[in-house]
């Protein structure tokens, strides 16, 4: 996964939904805070609730609402090795492990659509 055009992978629309949504087990981005400085996180959608009621998906027009809370999986990457990726296109990879599980107002995540290559 590169995440150097992370803005150019945001979630496309979906012509067969009436728009954009974050679902359980989608991947996004946030930043977190940690010794008074920002990192990008990558994590995974674990839950979704819109005033106390847990959801399955969202509209991401609805993330801005008050009432909407995400709970994410941080996804711990690491750099890519050439073992990883031998034509060398994505700077990162996922180790395979999760980290912490944080709960957020749904204003603080950004849906993303990331490339994915396998060996």
């Amino acid at each position: 996964m590169k995440l150097t055009n992370i803005y150019d992978t945001v979630l496309k629309h979906d012509p067969l939904s009436s728009g954009h949504r974050v679902q359980l087990n989608s991947p996004i981005a946030t930043l977190v805070q940690c010794h008074k400085h920002l990192f990008l996180c990558i994590g995974e959608v674990n839950d979704i609730t819109v005033n106390s009621h847990h959801v399955d998906q969202i509209s991401i027009d609805y993330l801005m609402e008050p009432s909407v809370f995400v709970s994410y999986q941080m996804l711990l990457l690491v750099p890519a090795s050439i073992e990883d990726d031998p034509d060398l296109k994505n700077d990162w990879h996922w180790s395979g492990r999760r980290g912490t599980t944080h709960n957020v107002v749904g204003q603080l995540v950004k849906p993303i659509n990331p490339s994915i290559s396998t060996r």
